[in-house]
């Protein structure tokens, strides 16, 4: 229901106006039934959320008011970014909104109402795509039961692997080569740059640039030559000023235990460590505290410590590459090499999700099957094939 409707709704049984306090930066409006009362929201949205569900109930909720809900809660108990809240919302927006699920009430919505919905997508959308609606209908149905306005999860009970997708456009071999490696960590040998020495470390982990950037060397363990990744920075709306800024938090992407995870550090990885302790003064990594790639930051006419920006990674990443004579490929075709080596060791699927930091089988399933791919020699192929 958009947000004008829901007014004119509540203004039928709410007899008092809705303030907003600079002082405290919160909308308010008197409780009628008690004038002594005052219910109060951080968003005017979120007020007449509490409005509504005081004079019509959460029996008459609809998917469509139950997504907002569901997006706090969801970034309150997983701790997802802003960015991640955002791109829930634009799948909202663009695939559900006004559509006959969306209005229903939840409490009316059945498995046949889901599934009737997802066939309406088949052969127009990719799997990612598909899956990326069925996040949000799973979600927003275990937000209702949490809150017991449903039992079940009517979304979790729909099976989407029968519907036909269409082909996503991401060749799945256009990542860096272990030749890319090599003559990029040539380049970068010599440098004393933290942004270089971060592209290194990432060459010598199975690691995100959010982990890499959050990387503190109290994490190390130098007696086992182990670093625990349990940290990431994330991109949030300040609720003060509105504004996206960057926060490090003691999770990683998957916001649950799968994500945390020792990994061992090579002979080429610990020299990166070394040297980015000695660009800190310090003769051993051991001695240092703070992030290992920090950039030193000015706040209040006061140096403290700050991880490196994600822009500046991506530059010297590029200008890396011109140099090396090689394509540009975005951190993110860094890790797909990663986890494409450690697949071709034949570690099982366990280990491999582990190392990757991945909750969901299928995403290291992937590297298995490209690096079986990869592993058809051609000889071969054209013995079956002739």
């Amino acid at each position: 229901m958009r947000q004008s409707n829901l007014e004119k709704l509540i203004e039928k049984k709410h007899p008092n106006k809705i303030f907003y306090s600079d002082k405290q930066d919160l909308f308010y409006t008197q409780d009628p039934d008690n004038m002594r009362r005052k219910l109060r929201a951080k968003t005017k949205e979120k007020l007449l959320d509490k409005l509504y569900l005081k004079y019509y109930g959460e029996q008459t909720y609809t998917v469509a008011q139950i997504f907002p809900l569901w997006i706090e809660w969801y970034r309150e108990t997983k701790g997802v970014t802003d960015l991640t809240a955002l791109r829930h919302e634009q799948v909202f927006r663009k695939r559900l909104d006004g559509t006959k699920i969306a209005e229903m009430k939840i409490v009316d919505v059945t498995a046949s109402d889901i599934q009737s919905y997802f066939a309406g997508f088949a052969e127009k959308l990719t799997r990612h795509q598909l899956n990326d609606i069925k996040t949000i209908l799973n979600g927003v149905f275990d937000y209702a039961i949490f809150r017991g306005i449903v039992q079940i999860n009517m979304s979790r009970t729909c099976n989407t692997t029968y519907i036909k997708t269409v082909a996503a456009n991401d060749d799945p071999y256009n990542t860096h080569t272990d030749e890319d490696r090599s003559r990029l960590l040539e380049v970068l040998e010599e440098s004393d740059d933290v942004y270089d020495l971060a592209i290194m470390l990432m060459f010598c982990l199975c690691c995100r640039i959010g982990e890499i950037r959050a990387f503190h060397f109290e994490d190390i363990n130098f007696s086992q030559e182990r670093i625990l990744i349990h940290r990431e920075i994330v991109r949030r709306k300040d609720e003060k000023t509105g504004r996206i800024v960057e926060v490090g938090v003691r999770h990683t992407k998957t916001g649950h235990d799968d994500g945390v995870r020792f990994l061992k550090l090579s002979p080429r990885a610990l020299a990166v460590i070394n040297k980015a302790a000695s660009l800190r003064g310090e003769m051993q990594a051991s001695a240092c505290t703070g992030y290992i790639f920090g950039r030193n930051a000015k706040q209040n006419g006061t140096t403290s410590d700050a991880p490196i920006y994600y822009k500046a990674f991506y530059l010297h990443l590029k200008k890396a590459c011109s140099i090396a004579g090689i394509r540009y490929r975005s951190s993110h075709k860094i890790r797909f090499w990663a986890a494409s080596s450690i697949a071709r060791q034949h570690v099982d699927l366990q280990t491999l999700m582990s190392i990757g930091g991945w909750s969901d089988k299928a995403t290291a399933l992937h590297y298995q099957r490209i690096v079986a791919e990869e592993e058809i020699s051609d000889a071969a192929w054209n013995k079956a094939f002739n």
